[in-house]
């Protein structure tokens, strides 16, 4: 096996090349809205998100899922043996593939909640919610806007000027955000690829065996 951790840039641009493929003993993309709430509030705390495990596809033909995601049913070089539903968050997050249902941060909930169970730094909303025409829009960025240093804080500055901030908290505020943002910019994604000297459909049955066990 080898292991090599790419950064969130370069996973998604190999999910916007089509490098990967999803394999059909996977379930498609079924993680709750507050499962992916949980996923990229992990990223911003820095919890590790565990290895996504690939294997060469070569001439496989296997069935694959549909994830409704830019994932190909095949001919990708790259099969996704266990990580399917973190890549797929990543792409729903970063990607704007859904018109109707984006990922947003939650300024207030990131400045001012305490680090635990239920603080959650993410939404998921419309962006035609009318939430978005009054000032308490301004609490809401997309995800993606995180990858821009500059505009992230900007929008976070913004939002504490209509939340009547005092001066004397603007530092550790910001401070913390800076921080929360810069620990989702500079994550690291470990890839493991298997060995490609078993056969994928018995890699298939082992799967399927360890996830049906009770």
């Amino acid at each position: 096996m080898k292991t090599t951790n790419l950064t969130l840039i370069q996973t998604l641009n190999n999910i916007l090349r089509n490098a990967y493929s999803m394999n059909g003993f996977h379930r498609s993309f079924v993680w709750s809205d507050t499962q992916i709430q949980s996923f990229f509030t992990d990223l911003c705390i820095g919890v590790p998100i565990g290895t996504i495990t690939t294997i060469d596809s070569g001439s496989a033909q296997l069935e694959h899922i549909s994830t409704n995601l830019p994932f190909p049913k095949r001919n990708a070089p790259v099969l996704v043996i266990d990580g399917v539903q973190r890549l797929c968050s990543l792409a729903f997050g970063f990607l704007d593939l859904d018109p109707n249902r984006k990922v947003y941060f939650d300024l207030k909930q990131m400045f001012f909640s305490t680090t635990g169970n239920d603080s959650n730094y993410v939404v998921i909303l419309n962006p035609d919610d009318p939430i978005f025409d009054g000032e308490e829009g301004l609490r809401y960025i997309e995800l993606n806007t995180v990858m821009n240093d500059f505009h992230s804080i900007f929008r976070a500055k913004l939002y504490l000027e209509s939340a009547k901030i005092g001066a004397d908290e603007w530092v550790q505020l910001i401070a913390r955000i800076t921080l929360l943002f810069e620990n989702l910019r500079t994550v690291t994604i470990p890839f493991t690829e298997l060995k490609n000297n078993h056969s994928l459909n018995s890699i298939k049955n082992a799967y399927v065996r360890l996830n049906t066990l009770t």
